[in-house]
């Protein structure tokens, strides 16, 4: 598809979604409730058995000053999600289902603009495609303490989740970029089969995560569509995570009158939607790869296993009145035998409502510093290019909420030494996302 149908599928995606809200407003003024009578309001909403969203994202980015080129076309994303309660449905305890079909396509200004190992929009994809995106079955045991997931499942959606960093459109801000750039995650957009297993402890504070995966998605051969393949040599993708999230995180700071609001609210001083987190992560790959360097006697390159790790913590540091803000801070490193980047470090701050009157608007900066591995250094010198000893990136955004369906995200961005190429001075991004949710 070109630029003008992606736009054009866009567009029908907002026209859809002013006419649900034409819908609800005009079954809203029919309404015949006499003035100041009352309506029951259930003490918890009845979850329904069979819940489907939408969304569609559109990215106008442009590459403005270095980098490799500058310019930029429409990156769009579409995605479908219906979920399922199989207990309500049929009859079988503790069950759900969750079905997501994806659609992404557009520019790509990363690979032909900017050149970043890090990367510039988490909608960018390869080639644009439709594809599955989950369809997994869960069960639940021991009070919904325990559960396994078994089918094809993204790890991005449950590992290495950071919700303070999830306003950002830069990728590593969700999957670490070391992780990101192996030979294959089952991640954003092309996943992968396989089975995860979820523990919780008993008050619910502790988790622990795990799951075990074909280790290359799809058919590489193949790259448009979904492909469920268990080639010869794609070996297994291993990822484990434990975590503190405690059920009701609290600010580092509390201004009083913001504990006054809270305690009125809740009964207590207590923040029940504050964000804390502090998570330890390990991957790994059984197949082996090539080194980018090491070669054996008869010149053949080494073989090599893909392995990494991340530690994160994130947490609402101080809440006024009217306004939160969140911080972040992660590490990450992997072996740097076989891709470019041997470590990452990413921090950053977000804030809800920091402008009056607008409770519901979000900013946030974030930095984000790669180190290139010694041996892709290495390599490059050989092929004759000069690389610097990291790539670093910084981003800042704020998003504004119209309506309850309808958002558009203004963002800049900063890619020094994108891909560690010494020839590229640093990029300058900017542009907005425009975001549409049933």
């Amino acid at each position: 598809m070109n630029s003008k149908t992606h736009l054009a599928l866009l567009m029908l995606a907002l026209l859809g979604q002013l006419a649900v809200h034409s819908a609800a407003e005009a079954a809203e003024s029919v309404a015949d409730t006499p003035a100041g009578a009352s309506q029951k309001v259930p003490d918890e909403p009845q979850k329904p058995p069979v819940e489907v969203n939408f969304g569609a994202d559109l990215d106008l980015l442009r590459n403005v000053s270095g980098g490799m080129s500058r310019g930029g076309r429409p990156i769009v994303h579409l995605e479908l999600d219906i979920g399922v309660d199989l207990d309500a449905t049929l009859g079988w305890p503790g069950s759900s289902a969750l079905f997501s079909l994806l659609y992404d396509g557009g520019g790509r200004i990363n690979t032909e603009r900017v050149g970043s190992q890090l990367g510039v929009s988490n909608i960018e994809v390869p080639v644009s495609t439709f594809r599955i995106y989950q369809a997994s079955l869960q069960k639940e045991f021991a009070d919904g303490r325990a559960s396994l997931l078994f089918g094809l499942y993204p790890i991005d959606t449950e590992f290495q989740v950071m919700d303070a960093a999830a306003l950002f459109l830069q990728p590593q801000y969700g999957v670490t970029a070391e992780l990101g750039l192996t030979r294959g995650p089952s991640i954003f957009n092309s996943t992968a089969v396989g089975v995860r297993a979820k523990l919780l402890s008993e008050d619910r504070s502790a988790y622990a995560l795990g799951a075990v995966l074909d280790g290359l998605p799809g058919d590489p051969n193949n790259p448009k569509g979904t492909h469920i393949k268990f080639g010869k040599g794609d070996g297994i993708m291993s990822i484990a995570e434990i975590g503190i999230k405690p059920a009701h995180g609290t600010p580092w700071a509390e201004s009083p009158a913001a504990a006054a609001n809270q305690a009125k609210a809740d009964g207590s001083g207590a923040a029940a939607d504050a964000i804390e987190k502090y998570a330890l992560g390990y991957w790994r790959y059984s197949a082996r790869v090539d080194d980018l360097i090491e070669v054996a006697l008869d010149g053949a390159p080494i073989k090599q296993r893909s392995s990494g790790w991340y530690a994160q913590a994130e947490r609402t540091l101080y809440r006024s009145a009217g306004a939160d803000w969140a911080g972040f801070i992660r590490f990450s490193g992997t072996d740097g035998d076989s891709k470019p980047l041997k470590s990452a470090f990413n921090i950053g701050l977000s804030g809800q409502g920091i402008i009056p009157g607008r409770a519901e608007d979000t900013c946030g900066i974030a930095y984000s510093r790669a180190t290139l591995s010694e041996k892709y250094r290495a390599a490059q010198a050989l092929a004759g290019i000069a690389t610097t000893s990291y790539e670093s990136a910084w981003e800042l955004t704020y998003r504004i909420p119209l309506g309850k369906s309808l958002a558009i995200q203004p963002d800049l961005q900063r890619i020094e030494h994108p891909g560690g190429d010494q020839s590229r001075s640093a990029a300058i991004i900017v542009g907005t996302r425009i975001e549409i949710t049933y």
